[in-house]
Order: structure tokens, then C-alpha cells, then sequence
């Protein structure tokens, strides 16, 4: 029902767009306005705006990777068009009905309608193309925190990274340099708080040689995982899952290679010290059939004298988490909107959509994702590496934080 709804919404999208265009290609006067060039219009922008159903119907290799990032291309291009043109369309009402505006010549207005539409198509196209340079600039994010707990080392470096999307958005030439990053900032232990995959397996550009670079990660205490979203094979148009969960082993065999301990629903301890639990997203746990425990549930058998960190996709119950005992809650899943606007809306959908909040005596934390998923870009968000230096044991009272 909801992929129905969404589709009507995605044509009359379209519609109102390719109307416009229209409007602006006469504007401009011949030869635009020749029937050929209309049609010819018409073909390339809806061939275009079909790309989701181009996508679903490609079955594997580079064509899929390609048509799903010319997907994802033209909905951050259909997303700012419709924003600039309905942007337009306001304006133009309040002054259409202006005496000087009915005044002026109609082969006057016809340009200052043509010449609206340019502005608003290169401004589309160049947020875009800003947006696309700024999903490839990895930001390194540091943060300082303290348990006032203590714990068998006292200071404890870690590198938070989620969503990575491995496939058609992230490649092998993006993981390098993720991988690369992480690296560089020597953490003691890596946490990937959900959607290492996208979905499909074989959109991972080989995968045998991203499995070796994210095993070469070696972190002292190892690489953590919790299931996300999109760590379940199915397949998906525009977004939305069409049919049943499949079974696919290649999802546990590549982090096996990749050394790589998922957490599902279940909890380790660490040599440090360090007590690390992990959920399976809630999502995700609803069509492949698992349980998914509450959190004083999952916490009971801890020692709560010692650190606790929760490794769970989406931020949602990080509040209950934290008043069951975690002391450091890893989220991720909301990309901070990952596109202008959605980062302004994010914050009326999620409490903590980005950054670091303190919840009593634990630490809530959400990365905005180290990939992108659908537009292959960011505007008004990064992409990051979110390295926490965290140190344990007694507080001394004038540094300890406000409740």
C-alpha cells in the first residue's frame, strides 16, 4: 500500500515537472517550441524518470550498480526541481495579478518565464553536482566522553561508522578510502552500527577484494556489527521491498572474511573490559522472522559495575537502552537527512537524528553514516568517521557533566 501511494505521488511529481517543461521549452521560442523538440524532451525526461523500474529489472553487474545510481541521481534532481519550480510557481502567482506585471508585453513575460526555468534548472544541477562532491568528502569526527565506571584499560579509542550501503552507492574506491580513514585514527575498536550492505550481494563491486580491505582494519579489540535495515537480501523498487526475504549465506561468509562479529541480539565481552550488546534493527527483525529483545531484557545478564556498550541501528529506543544500564549507545540509520531539506525534518522525526546526547549517566550517539543510500550525494550533511576517545573511572566532581 505504501509503495502505491508513493508511486502516485512519484507520477504526479513528474507530471507537474514535464508540464513545465513544456512551458519553458516554448518560452524560449523556436526551434524548442517545434514539435520534435517537445517530443524529443518528453522521451529523455521520462526515460529518466522511469530509472526505478530500469533498475529493478536489471539483474546483477555494473548495468544494476549504473541504473540504480542514475536512479538515485534523478530523485535529488526531481526533489530540488520540483522545490525550485514550486518555489517559482508562488512567486508567480503574487505577482502575475500586479498592474506593472500585466502591463509588460507577452513576448516580455515569455522571457522572464524562460528565463526562470534556466535558473532553475541550473540551480538544480548544480546542487546536485555540489551534493555529489560533498557524499565523496569523508569528514573525521572526534569526540571525548566519559563512563564513570571503571574498566580494565582506562582510556578506550573508538571509530563509530554506519551505513555504509555496500554496492551500487559505495564502491571499491570509496571503502579504500573509508578504510584508510579508520585506520589513520588507530582505534582500539571499530563499531558499524548497521547497513554494512544494501540489500543485494551481488551489487558489491568485488567483493572479495572489499572483504580483504575491511579485514586489514585489525583494530586491537576487534570489528563490531549489528544487523540494519538493509542488511537483509530482497528486492527492492524505489526504496520499497517487493516480495519475501530471501535466504543468501554470502551475507555471513563475506564478514567472516572480512573479520567482522555480528551481534544479533546477543552480547560479548570484550578484553578491555568492555561488555558490547547488539540488536538486530527492528525493521529488519520484523520480515526476516527474529525476536527482538527488550532492552532490559538483552542487558540482564550484564555486569552493570562494568561498561555496557549498545551497538543498535536506529535510534529509537536509545533512551530505553541507556535507562536500562548502557552506559554508550552506537546508532545510525537517519544519514542527519543526508539531503536539504530532510536534515530540517529530521529533527521533528528523531530525537537524536546526529551528535552525541548524555541520558542520565550513558552517552546516546548517532553518526550521520559513512555512505549514502539512494542519491549518490549529501547537501546540508556529511559523510563521517566518528572517532570517540572514551576514558573510565571516577568523575572528579567539578568535571562532572550536568544532568
Amino acid at each position: 500500500m505504501a509503495l502505491f501511494f508513493a508511486g502516485l505521488a512519484y507520477l504526479a511529481g513528474n507530471l507537474y515537472l514535464s508540464v513545465w517543461l513544456l512551458r519553458w521549452l516554448t518560452a524560449w521560442g523556436w526551434p524548442l517550441t517545434a514539435p520534435a523538440a517537445g517530443a524529443a524532451a518528453l522521451v529523455v525526461f521520462w526515460l529518466w524518470a522511469v530509472s526505478p523500474v530500469w533498475a529493478f529489472l536489471a539483474r546483477k553487474g555494473p548495468l544494476r550498480r549504473g541504473l540504480h545510481r542514475a536512479c538515485g541521481i534523478w530523485l535529488a534532481f526531481m526533489l530540488y526541481g520540483f522545490l525550485l519550480v514550486g518555489a517559482f510557481t508562488l512567486c508567480r502567482e503574487a505577482v502575475v495579478r500586479c498592474a506593472w506585471y500585466t502591463a509588460l508585453p507577452d513576448s516580455l513575460r515569455a522571457r522572464v518565464l524562460a528565463a526562470a526555468g534556466s535558473l532553475a534548472l541550473a540551480a538544480a544541477l548544480l546542487l546536485c553536482l555540489w551534493g555529489r562532491w560533498r557524499a565523496e568528502k569523508l569528514r573525521i569526527r572526534r569526540r571525548a566522553i566519559h563512563i564513570e565506571k571503571p574498566c580494565e584499560t582506562p582510556r578506550l579509542r573508538v571509530a563509530l561508522v554506519a551505513d555504509l550501503h555496500l554496492g551500487s552507492n559505495l564502491g571499491l574506491a570509496g571503502l579504500r578510502r573509508l578504510c584508510a580513514a579508520i585506520r589513520a585514527e588507530k582505534p582500539d575498536l571499530v563499531c558499524i552500527a548497521g547497513d554494512l550492505f544494501d540489500n543485494c550481494f551481488d551489487d558489491i563491486e568485488e567483493s572479495a577484494e572489499a572483504a580483504r580491505l575491511l579485514a586489514q582494519l585489525r583494530p586491537r579489540w576487534g570489528v563490531w556489527a549489528c544487523w540494519g535495515n538493509h542488511d537483509l537480501p530482497e528486492e527492492l523498487l524505489a526504496g520499497f521491498s517487493v516480495g519475501r526475504p530471501r535466504q543468501d549465506g554470502r551475507f555471513e561468509a563475506f564478514l567472516d572474511k572480512a573479520r567482522i562479529r555480528m551481534l544479533c541480539e546477543e552480547t560479548a565481552r570484550l578484553g578491555c573490559g568492555v561488555q558490547l550488546a547488539g540488536r538486530a534493527d527492528r525493521g529488519m527483525a520484523r520480515r526476516a522472522g527474529l525476536r527482538r529483545a527488550a532492552p532490559e531484557e538483552l542487558l540482564a545478564g550484564l555486569d552493570a559495575d562494568a561498561p555496557i556498550f549498545v551497538l543498535d541501528h536506529q535510534p529509537r529506543e536509545d533512551r530505553a537502552l541507556a535507562d536500562a544500564g548502557a552506559d554508550l549507545v552506537l546508532c545510525g540509520h537517519t544519514h542527519d537527512g543526508q539531503l536539504w531539506p530532510a536534515n530540517w525534518l529530521m529533527r521533528l522525526l528523531w530525537h537524536n537524528p546526529g551528535g552525541i546526547r548524555r541520558r542520565g549517566r550513558g552517552w546516546l550517539v548517532t553518526t550521520s553514516g559513512a555512505g549514502v543510500w539512494g542519491p549518490p550525494m549529501r547537501v546540508g550533511t556529511r559523510s563521517e568517521v566518528l572517532v570517540l576517545d572514551v576514558t573510565f573511572g571516577p568523575c572528579p566532581e567539578a568535571e562532572k557533566p550536568l544532568q
